[in-house]
């Protein structure tokens, strides 16, 4: 059996396992770009549920995520403008826009309209 000197061990150390993350990181990679090429079911769809807005705080700053909880399932909903500001969490809604994948992508806040006779929302308390 043939000795290996220190530096030549340190290098195997360090070049082996580059080679291998590189081999994994590039078939991963083939695989999100194969996902993102795939076609994705687009349907034009009218659901009714309950609406769930979720602040993000984030670094430099915040945004607003808005889910659509209907029929056991909880599916993002993304704007193609400026969301409604009124839209709070609880909301029994009715929604028309178009279903991509679990994503439901509306045009408008005029997609979304609070459901006939539901409540506003969840009651909130302030601190006095």
């Amino acid at each position: 059996m043939k000795r290996i000197n220190g530096r030549a061990l340190v290098l195997a150390c360090l070049v082996i396992p580059a080679v291998i993350a590189t081999t994994l990181t590039g078939t991963k990679q083939k695989v999100h770009a194969q996902a993102l090429n795939e076609p994705r079911s687009r349907k034009e769809v009218r659901l009714q549920g309950e609406l769930e807005v979720i602040y993000e705080d984030s670094h430099p700053g915040g945004r607003l995520l808005y889910f659509l909880n209907t029929d056991g399932k909880k599916l993002p909903v993304h704007f193609a403008g400026n969301p409604p500001t009124t839209l709070r969490t609880g909301m029994r809604v009715d929604v028309s826009g178009v279903q991509v994948g679990d994503t439901l992508e509306l045009n408008s806040g005029d997609s979304l309209t609070q459901s006939a006779g539901a409540h506003a929302g969840r009651k909130t308390y302030d601190c006095q």
